[in-house]
């Protein structure tokens, strides 16, 4: 009878000490994460190159993950950058080719039925050194008959009020049917005036017979006094595109020419071509 009041005494201690562990926040308290990115760039940190991995774990084998990439404006507004992945037990990933931007990377994880995340990481890539435009995106697929938009970004400019462009792009697999202001700009407290204005009928006929588009931008304040030009790095103007042949389009500058508050005309250094693909539906 005492061997067994002994027995019952060493499970109650043992009882009592599982117990008290998990209130003091031992193993009980603190099973291992559902999901974990173990690899990639620190939080809000810049890359100099256009590039990034990410490694992820679940907290056993039976896990399935799905990933995105989602691109963030200057006031953290996000957009698709590249959709959601399928579900599948990739545990890593690599992106190549980015664009300059501030991004933000997603990654959610299912066992039996049950689904976790997004866990993320937010990382820009500053890999491309202005002052110059550039593309974003820089590579684009529109599918056969649809419009989509490629916008043109300054890249770390000083002191600008107007530029001088000629671009090109391949008028048998593309058509231009729209141009705007970008959201730097306007955000900045400027108007955009271009010459010629480039969605006049005779001047559109005759951009999409050649496939180039050569206009001077002037940069008017509006509400940005004392500020008579903009520095820094944004969207500038956005190109709407037509898709009316499959096949792929280069656009590229042959002439970029910016003329400073100081009266100086900069040749800028020499950007990153873009690219528009065409896909059938």
């Amino acid at each position: 009878m005492k061997n067994l009041r002994n027995t019952y005494f060493a499970i109650y201690l043992v009882l009592t000490l599982i117990f008290l562990n998990s209130c003091d926040g031992g193993v009980v308290d603190n099973p291992p994460p559902f999901l974990e990115i173990i690899d990639g760039p620190e939080e809000n940190s810049t890359l100099t190159v256009n590039y990034v991995s990410f490694a992820w774990i679940g907290s056993d084998n039976g896990f399935e993950f799905k990933y995105r990439l989602v691109a963030l404006d200057e006031d953290n507004f996000p957009t698709n950058y590249l959709d959601w992945s399928d579900y599948s037990k990739e545990t890593e990933v690599t992106f190549e080719n980015l664009d300059e931007s501030r991004y933000r990377f997603e990654v959610m994880a299912k066992s039996q039925g049950f689904e976790e995340g997004p866990k993320t990481r937010i990382f820009e890539i500053d890999a491309f050194r202005g002052p110059s435009l550039s593309f974003f995106k820089s590579e684009t697929e529109i599918p056969l008959g649809a419009t989509d938009s490629i916008s043109v970004w300054l890249e770390d400019v000083q002191e600008l009020i107007a530029t001088h462009a000629v671009l090109s792009f391949d008028e048998s697999k593309l058509q231009l049917v729209g141009f705007s202001t970008g959201d730097f700009v306007s955000k900045k407290g400027f108007r955009l005036m271009t010459v010629p204005y480039l969605l006049n009928s005779s001047i559109l006929q005759e951009i999409n017979s050649t496939g180039k588009i050569e206009f001077e931008s002037v940069l008017l304040p509006e509400y940005s006094y004392p500020e008579m030009s903009i520095s820094g790095s944004g969207a500038f103007i956005t190109l709407e595109f037509e898709a009316i042949a499959i096949g792929t389009s280069k656009i590229q500058y042959t002439l970029i020419e910016f003329y400073k508050e100081d009266g100086s005309v900069e040749n800028p250094n020499t950007p990153r071509e873009g690219k528009i693909t065409v896909v059938g539906k």
